[in-house]
């Protein structure tokens, strides 16, 4: 190889990162459904109620 690097490559860690992203984003898409009424509950009440302790909030998203 005239003046090309060899690149290296580490499989079995790009593998398992790459795995363990798969598993983390199915274990959170799965806890979105079990607790979809629980969320959605809550943000009914934030609409109708606003944020608890809203009015000492310091960082406001105005």
């Amino acid at each position: 190889m005239s003046g090309a690097r060899a690149m290296k490559f580490n499989v079995s860690f790009i593998s398992e990162a790459a795995l363990a992203a798969a598993v983390q984003k199915k274990q959170a898409r799965a806890w979105g459904q079990e607790n979809a009424e629980a969320i959605q509950e809550r943000r009914s009440g934030i609409e109708g109620n606003a944020l608890p302790l809203a009015d000492h909030q310091i960082l406001k998203n105005d």
